[in-house]
């Protein structure tokens, strides 16, 4: 079942404020009831643990070789590249910086995790380890920040299995510098182009199509069908059989996605995308995934839209969810129902207001050149993005990540 992007944020922002609701205050979980009881004799004993060389975190973190998370990652990536079958598919199984360094997270709380387990309380150890200064375990070689970082990630760790979340904070990562959000963002794009080209590239192949070096196609894709017209090419006969290829299965779907992708926010400044443009793709196929209902075939008026029996769209909608969940095959988790039921209100009144015929529809175009895929109307081609390097800054050495081959 498709979640459109509108969904998708008004979904985040409610888990994140469920998240901050039920977050604890650190002071507020340390109890000193809840502590391992020191003597005097055990706190001068922590006092030299504490000058006798780095703490069991500090050890483990040198233990810990990122460079081969990071060597197997670019791996991985370059096998997606490799292995990309003929169909085109948007999203591909990418291995980020963060994906590395939240493996390397669970390693390293896992085998924290052993020694705190060899205790007979472990969330007090745990406690007394990152919150007790006067603690036989306190870990005075951490920065405040690295001790909160590595509490939080400790305690998952014991008491759900696992780390929530990747906190760069952790003494694991002192020294490095990684991309931003934004950066990885624009690298996962590239990776992504990567992908669609050889499939691109594979499905022309395995059906007879060569396209001569030199030869310039545009592709454009209606929003709402995905239909997919070939244009620039004189040969009508290969016209024909890759407008064929490409609205097969699922692939002009596919591809609309991956246009969408690379022109959406980031460095592209695409003016293909529009807010108002991708609202109204987005609504669209809100209502249809859900009720079965072309909107526009709807009447508009008094801030919604209607069937010519008068129901109300998101009265339909509404129900439709609650069929849904009723069948156990939800469209959103119950809890979010409401939110979902907001947002499909609120993006119709939109609508409602604005126009539906007042918005240009968003359709979506790429040019094809020397079996590549050449964005337009935009700063950046993620076809000319392969050699660009992304580097992990560690200490005062520095190595490539993630390849663009």
């Amino acid at each position: 079942m498709r979640i459109t992007a509108g969904m998708q944020a008004r979904l985040y922002m409610e888990m994140l404020r469920i998240s901050n609701a039920q977050k604890v205050k650190r002071s507020a979980a340390y109890k000193s009831s809840d502590t391992i009881t020191l003597s005097g004799a055990a706190k001068k004993m922590s006092q030299v643990s504490k000058n006798n060389g780095p703490s069991s975190n500090r050890r483990i973190d040198e233990s810990i070789g990122l460079k081969s998370y990071i060597n197997k990652a670019k791996e991985k990536n370059a096998e997606t590249i490799k292995s990309a079958g003929d169909k085109i598919t948007s999203r591909n199984s990418y291995v980020s910086e963060t994906d590395v360094c939240y493996e390397a997270l669970n390693d390293k709380y896992n085998k924290l995790l052993e020694v705190a387990k060899s205790h007979s309380n472990p969330e007090a150890y745990i406690q007394d380890k990152y919150c007790n200064e006067n603690s036989l375990y306190y870990v005075s070689d951490l920065t405040d920040e690295e001790r909160e970082a590595a509490y939080d990630n400790e305690i998952n760790m014991l008491k759900y299995g696992k780390i929530n979340g990747c906190n760069m904070r952790d003494s694991l990562f002192r020294g490095i510098t990684f991309p931003n959000a934004n950066e990885e963002d624009e690298d996962q794009k590239t990776f992504n182009r990567q992908v669609v080209n050889s499939e691109m590239d594979n499905l022309f192949k395995e059906n007879g199509i060569e396209v001569p070096e030199g030869t310039k196609l545009s592709f454009s894709i209606d929003p709402y069908s995905y239909n997919l017209t070939v244009n620039c090419t004189e040969e009508k006969g290969v016209k024909e059989k890759m407008e064929e290829l490409l609205n097969s299965g699922d692939n002009s779907r596919e591809l609309y996605n991956h246009i969408l992708s690379s022109s959406r926010y980031g460095i592209a400044k695409s003016t293909q995308f529009t807010q108002d443009g991708f609202r109204k793709y987005d609504l669209y196929h809100e209502a249809l995934d859900v009720t079965g209902i072309d909107i526009r075939s709807l009447t508009e008026k008094d801030g919604s839209y209607y069937t010519d029996d008068g129901k109300n769209i998101t009265d339909i909608f509404n129900s439709k969810l609650e069929e849904m969940a009723k069948s156990g095959k939800p469209y959103v988790p119950k809890q979010y129902t409401g939110v979902c039921e907001e947002t499909f209100a609120s993006m119709i009144q939109e609508m409602s207001y604005k126009g539906w015929n007042n918005i240009p529809d968003m359709t979506l175009s790429i040019n094809y050149s020397d079996n590549k895929l050449q964005d337009v109307c935009q700063n950046t081609n993620y076809s000319e993005s392969y050699n660009k390097d992304t580097i992990y800054k560690y200490g005062k050495n520095s190595f490539n990540t993630l390849p663009y081959l």
